[in-house]
């Protein structure tokens, strides 16, 4: 959810000026007790990773990003919504680092999306992927578990213009290129 709201940001960018995300440490259930332990090494709540892996990586160019693939619809509070993009997709661009970040959010509960990244002009240097996810879509960290959650990085392998990832059920994932 943190990472779709912050999606949306991205996507608004030219209206957005300026957000708050206030329920973080209340609503979603931060846990006060937890962070406070003395006794306990910190837990890092699930919330933490989208926010910390987008303000590392989100460069200050927001992108428009041409997306075609699956869609589903579902009901919320009696109200049907259709179109839902199975990927949701953002891009960013620091064009002093030559940086091209790609921010998915694969809302799928159980099914891994292959999709293929195209740049229009340009070629894709180092591409490194930073996922985040857990075993399932309720996974979250505990104090007995504390890195059900997390981030893990891989390198992608592009060829020139494009490549195929497979972005993995119910992931965040920044794909971090230098472009040129």
């Amino acid at each position: 959810m943190v990472a779709l709201h912050l999606n949306v940001l991205i996507r608004h960018a030219r209206s957005v000026r300026l957000a708050n995300f206030t329920s973080m440490m209340t609503a979603i259930g931060i846990n006060y007790p937890r962070l406070a332990r003395l006794d306990k090494p910190v837990m890092l709540n699930t919330i933490f990773y989208p926010f910390e892996l987008y303000s590392r990586t989100c460069g200050q160019l927001a992108l428009d990003v041409l997306y075609s693939g699956d869609t589903f619809s579902g009901t919320y509070l009696g109200r049907t919504y259709k179109g839902i993009r199975t990927l949701d997709v953002t891009a960013t661009l620091d064009e002093s680092r030559q940086q091209l970040v790609i921010f998915v959010v694969n809302q799928s509960k159980d099914k891994a999306m292959d999709a293929a990244v195209s740049l229009a002009a340009g070629v894709f240097g180092n591409v490194t992927a930073s996922v985040i996810n857990g075993p399932d879509i309720k996974a979250e960290n505990t104090q007995a578990n504390p890195n059900l959650v997390g981030v893990k990085e891989n390198a992608v392998k592009p060829a020139g213009k494009s490549f195929i990832y497979t972005f993995e059920p119910h992931s965040v994932t920044a794909l971090v290129c230098t472009v040129s």
